[in-house]
């Protein structure tokens, strides 16, 4: 038998900022945004496991903490410059950094047989990511 208690919060923000310039000429513009996004994730879980237990042992627990985030910063430009009405140049350029973090701690126990007992275990699972 598995028993699993889960409590999580997520946070999530975004930030804009848009900004375009217009010309004389009909049609020519330029155009620039940026934007910011943070999202995070804190979590924790219960889990207790019984296996096949000799009488009067208790369950395997395990206790599970994680902190995650994610980070993007986008930047972007287009530019159309028309040369009549039926002929226009239009150009961008997008650039998208991001980060990553995920940690993970997990604390549980291993049964001692034939006595029952348990020992603590200390687990940590970290890594980051960087595009």
């Amino acid at each position: 038998m598995r028993t699993n208690e889960f409590d999580r919060s997520v946070h999530s923000y975004e930030y804009n900022l848009g900004y375009k310039k217009t010309f004389e000429e009909k049609g020519r513009e330029l155009t620039a945004d940026l934007t910011y996004s943070d999202n995070s994730m804190d979590g924790s879980q219960n889990i207790n496991q019984y296996n096949e237990l000799p009488a009067g042992t208790q369950g395997i627990p395990q206790i599970s903490v994680s902190d995650n985030s994610m980070k993007h910063f986008i930047a972007q430009a287009n530019y159309i410059h028309p040369f009549d009405e039926k002929t226009q140049l239009e150009s961008g350029v997008k650039q998208r950094f991001a980060r990553a973090i995920r940690k993970m701690i997990i604390n549980t126990c291993r049964l001692i047989a034939p006595t029952g007992l348990t020992t603590p275990i200390k687990r940590i699972i970290s890594n980051t990511m960087k595009k």
